[in-house]
């Protein structure tokens, strides 16, 4: 009788140990898809948000910044739409839309340190991606950028 005690007795231990690997199992897949169902609530609020900030009757013509950014890039050579020295080892990219007001606060509240700091030293250069994202003048606007540096008038 001992020897089938001790059978029912793994037995039950076996399928104790089956039953926890597959609760921790379940466990880690519950946690996977709540963390993916968040993640993408977040995208989807941040791009309602970018959407909704975005939609104008026109593009933005507030011309009183430029002498500004002109003064702090003057100096630093530029070649259509990289700033900086091209032979620099470092080369930071950005991507980034015309429209887009994350992509505005970058450039006016992070980027000018990058360029004081980096690109006026030569330590790197700013090479600028036209990311169409936001509009339907989004693609127009890029392009209006593109030429522009290409004539030096970035």
């Amino acid at each position: 009788m001992s020897g089938s005690r001790e059978r029912e007795k793994r037995q039950a231990e076996r399928l104790e140990a089956e039953h926890a690997a597959g609760s921790e199992e379940r466990r880690r897949r519950l946690i996977q898809l709540g963390s993916a169902a968040a993640f993408l609530v977040i995208v989807v609020v941040a791009v309602l948000i970018v959407i909704s900030q975005s939609q104008t009757s026109g593009g933005d013509t507030n011309l009183e910044k430029v002498s500004e950014v002109k003064a702090e890039l003057k100096g630093i050579p530029q070649r259509e739409l990289i700033l900086g020295d091209p032979k620099a080892k470092v080369e930071l990219i950005e991507y980034g839309d015309l429209q887009c007001p994350i992509c505005k606060g970058f450039s006016e509240e992070i980027l000018p340190a990058a360029i004081q700091n980096q690109i006026r030293t030569g330590k790197a250069k700013l090479v600028f991606r036209n990311f169409p994202i936001i509009g339907p003048q989004s693609g127009p606007a890029g392009a209006a950028t593109i030429a522009a540096g290409a004539q030096g008038k970035g």
